[in-house]
C-alpha cells in the first residue's frame, strides 16, 4: 500500500509540474526618454546599450558613423565621430555595438573586424576576426570572448580576443546570396555572464532557443508554441538587393540574473512599395536559462501595440525598452518617433 501511495504522489507532482501555466504581468511605464540620431534601419537592438550614465548608440551615415549618449534627462551628446574606410579604428558597415570594461566595441560587418574606443571617445584597439564567421548582424561579449550570429551562414561562431575562432557552427543549410522567397536563418545571441549560458534565438516560426555553454557545446533545444498564426520571415528582392520580411519570432532581448527577457514578437509585409506592420501582441517573454522555461509573460499597462520595439537592457528597477512609433510621438509630444521606455521590472522581487 504504502508503495502505491508514493507512486500516485509522485505521479501528481508530475502532472501538477507539467500543468504548470506561464505567469501574466503587466507592467507600467515608469519613464519616457526620446532618442534622437537613431534610426529603425540601423538595426537597433544591436546597437543601442545601456550603460550607467545611459543609453549608447550609434547612427550610420554616408560619410561617418556617430556614436551618441543620452541620459535619462534626454540630454544627448556626442561621444565620437569615426570616419568611413579601411583605416585603424575607421569602419564600413557597423552593424553591432557592446559595452565590456567600460571601452565600447562596434563589429564591421564587411570589414570582420572590431574596432574599440573609450567612453570618452579615445581610440583603444581593432582586432581582425581571423576567419570567416559569416555575415554576422548580432552580437555579444563574454569577459574573455566574441559572439558571432549570421543571416546566411552562422548560428554561432565563438572568437577570442586575438581573432582566433574557436568554435563555429554553421546553419544546416548555409546560403552565399539569398535567392528571392528563401527563408531568413539568422536570430540574435546572447550571454548571460550569471549562468554562463549562450541563448541562440531565431527569428524565423517557430519559436525557438537554442541554449550552449560558453564553450559552444549544445545544452538544450526549446520551442515554445504560439497561439496565432506567423508569416514566414523570408528575404525579398523588391528594392533590387536581398531583404528580409515577415514576422520575426525572436529579434533581441536582454539578460537579468539567470533570465533571458526577449524582445516582442513582431515584423512587416511590403505592399506597393511600402512598408506595413503586421499585428502581434505587445508583450514580452521571459525565459529561464538554467531550464529553458517559459516563466512569465508580459505585457505594458496602457499601449497595446507599437510599430517596432526592441528590449535592450534589464536592471533591478526596469525594463529599458526601445520603440518606435509615429503615433507614441504625437501623443506624448516627443521630439523624436524613437523613445527608450522604462517599464518596472516584474523580476525585481521574484525569488528564483
Amino acid at each position: 500500500m504504502k508503495k502505491w501511495f508514493v507512486v500516485i504522489v509522485l505521479l501528481s507532482a508530475l502532472v501538477m509540474g507539467c500543468s504548470q501555466k506561464t505567469e501574466m504581468v503587466a507592467v507600467g511605464v515608469e519613464k519616457i526618454v526620446a532618442i534622437e540620431n537613431i534610426s529603425p534601419s540601423d538595426n537597433i537592438g544591436e546597437i543601442c546599450r545601456l550603460t550607467d550614465e545611459g543609453i549608447i548608440h550609434f547612427h550610420n551615415k554616408a560619410e561617418q558613423v556617430t556614436v551618441y549618449k543620452t541620459d535619462l534627462d534626454s540630454n544627448q551628446s556626442e561621444i565620437v565621430q569615426i570616419a568611413k574606410g579601411k583605416g585603424p579604428g575607421e569602419v564600413n558597415y557597423p552593424m553591432a555595438m557592446r559595452v565590456r570594461g567600460g571601452n565600447i566595441i562596434i563589429y564591421d560587418m564587411m570589414m570582420r573586424k572590431t574596432v574599440e574606443y573609450s567612453l570618452d571617445g579615445s581610440f583603444v584597439d581593432e582586432q581582425l576576426v581571423q576567419g570567416d564567421v559569416g555575415f554576422s548582424h548580432s552580437f555579444d561579449v563574454t569577459e574573455d570572448k566574441l559572439l558571432f550570429n549570421g543571416s546566411l551562414q552562422t548560428e554561432l561562431a565563438i572568437v577570442n580576443n586575438a581573432g582566433e575562432i574557436e568554435k563555429l557552427i554553421k546553419y544546416d543549410k548555409v546560403q552565399m546570396m539569398p535567392d528571392d522567397g528563401s527563408p531568413f536563418s539568422g536570430g540574435c545571441v546572447r550571454y548571460n555572464p550569471e549562468t554562463k549560458k549562450i541563448v541562440v534565438g531565431y527569428y524565423n516560426a517557430p519559436y525557438r532557443l537554442r541554449f550552449y555553454d560558453e564553450k559552444g557545446e549544445k545544452l538544450m533545444d526549446k520551442e515554445y508554441k504560439l497561439e496565432r498564426k506567423v508569416q514566414p520571415c523570408v528575404w525579398t528582392m523588391e528594392f533590387g538587393h536581398p531583404f528580409p520580411k515577415g514576422d520575426i519570432m525572436v529579434g533581441g532581448g536582454a539578460m537579468y540574473k539567470k533570465w533571458f527577457i526577449t524582445s516582442p514578437v513582431g515584423g512587416y509585409d511590403i505592399k506597393d512599395g511600402e512598408f506595413v506592420t503586421n499585428e502581434h501582441p505587445l508583450e514580452f517573454y521571459v525565459f529561464d536559462t538554467e531550464t529553458g522555461a517559459k516563466t512569465q509573460i508580459v505585457k505594458i499597462e496602457g499601449i497595446d501595440s507599437l510599430a517596432s520595439g526592441v528590449v535592450i537592457g534589464v536592471t533591478d528597477d526596469y525594463i529599458f525598452f526601445m520603440a518606435t512609433d509615429e503615433a507614441m510621438k504625437e501623443k506624448y509630444d516627443l521630439s523624436s518617433d524613437t523613445a527608450l521606455l522604462l517599464l518596472s521590472n516584474p523580476l525585481k522581487e521574484r525569488e528564483e
